[in-house]
């Protein structure tokens, strides 16, 4: 009985050595990679949920890194036909919500502060303010066909009217290792060209195309850093 309890203990230390070892093994190391930082709390002002785990997602088989997720690329936008005409009761036209909050919570907001300011620079003279956010509701008439109805015009809601957000960071699925060689470069290195974001006779240089696939992510607003799966896809490369 006493053995038995043992194997089982034995079985049990080996099962999370074995953990660990997968769960290191899962977070590339390689030098398309750049160190990973640690987890963040709150992106966003007024956002409190923890931050992302700091061990990545456990889907065997698969690599995964700390991206980082631009602040711009947090920003909900909705894009609606807004209704023009008068008679809201024609075919083609309801009311919708277009986007609903019902805990706001608190955004940072540029104010003049209260005590006299004697310095010449206006922008001395503002001070950040944490201040409550309503519940918010934003209801429209809108147009559910436009090829049938032409009295509507195109609009667009943009949160970061209600919200300020920051660059965070989050585990992102990448290229694992093993995968990162020659045709898999040159791939890249292709699409990029294509993109004008690289010249034909920089394919040898890795240093470039890191460089070029961080740019493209920027300007893409996708996650940043390395050869997350996101990037890839978006660059229309198989790997």
């Amino acid at each position: 009985m006493e053995t038995q309890g043992l194997n089982s203990y034995l079985w049990f230390l080996v099962l999370i050595i074995l953990s660990i070892f997968l769960c290191s093994s899962c977070v590339p190391k390689s030098e398309w990679y750049d160190a990973q930082p640690k987890a963040s709390k709150s992106h966003r002002v007024g956002w409190s949920p923890d931050g992302p785990s700091d061990m990545p997602p456990g889907e065997p088989g698969k690599c995964y890194a700390k991206c980082k997720i631009l602040a711009d690329a947090q920003v909900i936008k909705i894009h609606y036909a807004e209704y023009t005409g008068e008679d809201t009761g024609v075919d083609f036209v309801e009311k919708q919500v277009i986007f609903e909050r019902a805990n706001a919570g608190t955004k940072w907001v540029k104010k003049k502060a209260k005590k006299n300011c004697l310095s010449n620079n206006p922008e001395d003279c503002m001070v950040w303010c944490l201040v409550e956010v309503p519940p918010f509701k934003l209801e429209k008439y809108v147009v559910t066909d436009t090829s049938q109805l032409k009295e509507f015009e195109m609009k667009t809601y943009d949160d970061s009217e209600n919200y300020t957000y920051a660059d965070s960071y989050e585990w992102r699925e990448v290229v694992c290792e093993p995968q990162i060689n020659e045709s898999l470069l040159n791939k890249i290195c292709n699409s990029l060209i294509v993109e004008n974001y690289m010249a034909a006779d920089e394919c040898d240089n890795k240093n470039r195309i890191k460089s070029a696939i961080r740019a493209y992510q920027t300007e893409k607003l996708l996650p940043v850093g390395g050869l997350n799966i996101e990037t890839l896809n978006h660059l229309g490369v198989d790997f």
